[in-house]
């Protein structure tokens, strides 16, 4: 299947969540594939899933990246969509590490913000650093490239906008919950 059909399934709120994960599956493979041929041959990759929806991307990522390390980053939002790290755990980084941050959508860019923050204060140069995303809106894209411009980011998709909840529109709900059947 393509981005957009996978896109597509995965916005359909009646599929089980079987057939949620395994569209997640398909897609974090094709989202892996196209960063590998995109990223410059590099010794030193560290995957980052932001916990607890970036796991999901994480073996389809390990499977790509087969030489990677993996470090986590557990970051929550409040009920007024403010990021807060309950957790950090990364291998060694230097300013050559080229990092990749697994999280299945960006919608204000809070939490994406949190982590390159995380990762830059650990010797990460945000030159070397790409997000690999499902989908984002435009103002969660707009916030991170403000902040650090020179940081790549890979959307499958890039959705309309946020809504007064800043949830992504259209989106495809809460991709962790769908995707641990929570």
């Amino acid at each position: 299947m393509k981005k957009n059909e996978l896109i597509a399934t995965l916005r359909d709120r009646t599929i089980s969540s079987v057939t949620f994960k395994r569209t997640s599956n398909a897609l974090s493979a094709l989202i892996a594939a196209d960063i590998k041929q995109e990223l410059p041959p590099a010794d030193d990759i560290t995957l980052v899933p932001i916990l607890r929806a970036g796991i999901a991307l994480l073996p389809s990522f390990m499977d790509t990246f087969e030489e990677a390390s993996v470090g986590f980053v557990g970051i929550y939002r409040d009920a007024k969509a403010q990021p807060h790290l309950y957790y950090e755990k990364l291998p060694a980084i230097t300013p050559h590490s080229q990092i990749i941050i697994l999280d299945p959508m960006v919608a204000t860019g809070g939490s994406t913000l949190l982590a390159l923050q995380k990762l830059i204060d650990a010797g990460a140069t945000s030159s070397h650093i790409t997000i690999a995303s499902m989908i984002g809106a435009p103002e969660g894209k707009e916030a991170v490239l403000s902040a650090y411009p020179e940081t790549r980011i890979h959307f499958a998709i890039l959705d309309d906008h946020l809504d007064t909840k800043k949830y992504i529109v259209p989106g495809l709900g809460d991709f962790g919950d769908r995707f641990f059947s929570t």
